[in-house]
């Protein structure tokens, strides 16, 4: 679904995965937060993606729609006034661990080798920027934040994240040894082709250092830019759930468009 602003001139595309560990989540659940970014950002087109939802669908299907998005507005983006060399990757939680694993398959690197032989690379589109709030990165779950908020005071905790795993990995013992679905394995060349990259973290999230370990593993293989910011006293999810209590949150939504703006660049005449 595409929010488009109003105006003549090409705008950059924000494409955004949605969270809810693999099993929930649709347009309609995350309008308030795709709304709120169009909204606050002005000159970019953002792009929702709903895709099949597991158990039902297991991995790599969520990824697969991910890139048949992406195929999508690289080759039709221009038809709603987006720039199509100008497209950045966003997402939160679960859909942070699809926006990831689409900008490793954005590589030529990450064409073979992996869970992934089965979908279809898309040479040639050019990313601009990336933009990670929370993102599942790690399979393994062995980070000290884990350890500390395994029970909360968040609604994730370590056995609903382990729940999660098991619905959308059909083979977990294997599956989650792929860079694809464990973004924290991948080699130096699966990554290092990455766009600037922001990465956003919660304080009281299990998913807290595993996120921040894949910034510094970005930094590591030599992305352009790479950002980190934590965002103290919250838990997991606080992004969308204040947007949907009408009150999106200021600092993120200024540092994505910071960011986005700084490396997508302004509307083409």
């Amino acid at each position: 679904m595409p929010y488009a602003p109003v105006g003549s001139s090409l705008k950059p595309i924000m494409l955004f995965m949605h969270g809810g560990g693999w099993i929930r989540g649709t347009l309609e659940m995350y309008d308030p937060l795709t709304r709120g970014f169009a909204l606050k950002m002005q000159d970019f087109i953002v792009v929702s993606v709903e895709y099949r939802l597991a158990p039902e669908t297991k991995f790599p299907g969520a990824l697969s729609d991910c890139l048949q998005a992406l195929r999508w507005v690289a080759e039709r983006g221009v038809h709603f006034g987006g720039d199509t060399s100008r497209i950045a990757l966003a997402g939160d939680s679960a859909g942070g661990n699809l926006a990831i694993a689409l900008a490793m398959l954005a590589q030529a690197e990450m064409a073979k080798g992996t869970g992934a032989q089965n979908v279809t690379l898309l040479p040639g589109v050019k990313l601009c920027a990336n933009a990670f709030i929370y993102p599942v990165t790690d399979y393994s779950m062995s980070s000290a934040s884990y350890e500390e908020f395994a029970l909360g005071p968040g609604r994730l905790t370590r056995a609903s994240m382990e729940s999660y795993w098991r619905a959308y990995l059909q083979y977990p013992l294997v599956q989650g040894r792929d860079p694809l679905a464990s973004p924290s394995l991948a080699h130096a060349d699966h990554i290092s082709g990455f766009a600037p990259t922001l990465m956003l973290t919660a304080e009281s999230d299990p998913l807290r250092d595993e996120g921040e370990a894949f910034a510094d593993k970005l930094s590591a293989a030599g992305v352009s830019e790479v950002k980190k910011k934590r965002y103290a006293g919250v838990t997991h999810g606080f992004v969308s759930r204040s947007a949907g209590a009408g009150d999106f949150n200021h600092d993120v939504w200024k540092d994505v468009t910071e960011f986005l703006h700084a490396h997508c660049g302004a509307p083409t005449p």
